[in-house]
């Protein structure tokens, strides 16, 4: 049997997770009044004396936009022209480093936008709403980071100088104890970039899947950064859902009530938290098809997956059932495949099963695995498929849920694809009340979701464009934080997936597609920037 696949180049440069600046942030200063468009300077208007506040050094840090998306060339120029361009900015902009003595009126720089304290702001200081934990008596505890060129040393003494009392937190992020009446007074210092409250302890919640994939870094909720909004996931499940976290974002084309799993599945895909923000969620803006689950001959979301397309723009779709234990390829495994090579705009997700101690594969039969179970139990033709995606299921610190589905499929690729939080989750249950939810089940909708939000962030850059599935699929894994042996392996795939770092893959534009024919050659560049901690790359 034929087995069609697609191929994508991913190229990551910098494996590390940057801070996220979404247009709609950007938005929502806008509809406070706190930028306006006397705010954007023309290059010839910027002096020294109007970024006097934003200069370190010999450099300048500000936001810098253009009138179109920049290729490689027009970067590399910028560069030498003393314009560092550093975190993307959806709508054409940058942060970015400039140099004292550049001549801004020389590039293609269209507008720039000096930092103002206020700029610097996460939401919930924008909006004066900061977390009770954050807060101690009159003083609050917060996260800042600084801006890319700037060292740690420097960073840390410019803060110590003016009277902070500074915790290291990570190599570009420090915790700072700051009376409130005081915020403004820290933003305003040049070598801080962003502020936020410091993030609460972990409990033992629904939240704790977002911050498990770094979903967190996208977006914090509904309205803020990429939740999703416009994204249609399709979900087959046990039946119909009513629940207030839905509202005006669900379509139920179910014929019964059914039980709770779907309460479950679709919760953790894009439930919004209006009720309990701790059920909030992944894509807690994303629109949602519920249907039926009938079998994998008729399983609406993917059977039926090119009308959807065409009708309602469904794009992602996810399956928590088992069709099979064995990872075989089969009919279904091709129908999926070829479906989605021809409709590549396409992604499907499943549980890859709680299946670990079934001793169910045709060709790994017998072999036992050292913690327990047996390998190649993955459940379902669909999730063998090359083109879909199989999640195994997690517990919140990285450790493998032992009944989580082992591969290799029968012909010895590897499954499950990618690994998410799938244990304990706080998700929704009927009459809007939450409940638990956990396995497999839980892992695949979580990915879905995240996935969704991706698509967002692909679309604000692209022009509306969705993205292909393939590169979506291919930034997911090879982004995703290596747990377990080295590289990807039959337990948990290549990882945890790492919604923070694929983001940064799509921001920076650290990929290539092109396409190959049998006995055909293609070759392509790829520019290894100076000082590159890891350099990873994955055809897919």
């Amino acid at each position: 049997m034929k087995k069609s696949t697609k191929l994508t180049l991913i190229v990551i440069c910098v494996f590390l997770a940057n801070l996220v600046f979404s247009q709609k942030d950007i938005n929502l200063h806008l509809h406070a009044g706190e930028i306006t468009q006397d705010q954007f300077l023309k290059p010839e208007e910027v002096n020294s004396h109007t970024l006097q506040a934003n200069q370190f050094g010999s450099d300048y840090f500000v936001m810098v936009q253009f009138d179109h998306h920049l290729t490689s060339l027009e970067k590399t120029k910028l560069k030498n022209q003393g314009i560092e361009l550093q975190e993307y900015i959806p709508r054409y902009a940058y942060v970015a480093k400039i140099s004292k003595n550049t001549k801004l009126e020389n590039s293609i720089v269209k507008f720039v936008i000096p930092f103002r304290p206020t700029y610097k702001y996460s939401i919930e200081l924008v909006k004066n709403k900061i977390p009770a934990h954050a807060v101690i008596g009159n003083r609050v505890k917060l996260n800042v980071m600084k801006f890319d060129g700037i060292s740690m040393n420097d960073f840390l003494l410019t803060l110590r100088m003016k009277g902070y009392d500074v915790e290291v937190f990570s190599e570009r992020m420090v915790m700072v104890k700051v009376e409130t009446t005081k915020l403004e007074e820290l933003a305003s210092i040049s070598v801080v970039k962003y502020i936020e409250p410091v993030h609460p302890d972990p409990v033992k919640e629904g939240l704790r899947g977002r911050t498990v994939q770094r979903v967190n870094m996208i977006s914090k909720g509904p309205g803020d950064g990429y939740d999703g909004e416009g994204v249609m996931i399709g979900l087959a499940d046990d039946g119909g859902v009513d629940h207030m976290d839905f509202k005006g974002r669900l379509t139920d084309f179910t014929n019964n009530q059914g039980g709770t799993h779907g309460d479950m599945t679709a919760g953790l895909a894009m439930g919004a938290g209006n009720i309990n923000p701790l059920g909030m969620g992944m894509a807690t803006a994303a629109d949602l098809n519920l249907y039926d689950y009938n079998g994998s001959n008729n399983n609406p979301p993917v059977t039926s997956a090119i009308s959807n397309y065409n009708t309602y723009g469904q794009v992602i779709s996810s399956t928590s059932y088992s069709e099979s234990s064995g990872a075989q390829y089969t009919e279904r495994s091709n129908y999926v495949d070829n479906q989605v090579y021809n409709n590549n705009q396409l992604l499907h997700f499943y549980s890859a099963g709680n299946s670990s101690s079934s001793n169910s594969s045709p060709v790994y039969e017998g072999i036992q695995a050292s913690n327990g179970g047996y390998f190649g139990n993955v459940t379902g033709g669909s999730k063998a498929a090359k083109n879909t995606i199989a999640v195994a299921n997690m517990l919140y610190n990285d450790v493998r849920v032992s009944s989580s589905s082992r591969g290799p499929t029968a012909d010895g690729r590897v499954k499950p694809d990618i690994s998410a939080h799938g244990n304990g989750n706080l998700s929704l249950d009927p009459n809007n009340q939450y409940g638990a939810g956990g396995g497999t089940s839980a892992a695949a909708p979580s990915t879905a979701g995240t996935v969704a939000m991706l698509y967002d962030a692909y679309r604000d850059m692209n022009g509306g464009a969705n993205p292909n599935g393939g590169l979506i699929k291919a930034m997911i894994l090879n982004t995703a934080d290596d747990i377990g042996r080295p590289g990807p392996d039959y337990e948990h795939g290549w990882g945890r997936i790492h919604a923070g770092n694929a983001y940064e893959v799509l921001s920076n534009n650290q990929y290539l597609m092109s396409t190959i024919s049998n006995n055909g050659s293609n070759s392509h560049t790829v520019t290894v920037p100076s000082g590159t901690k890891e350099v990873k790359v994955m055809a897919l």
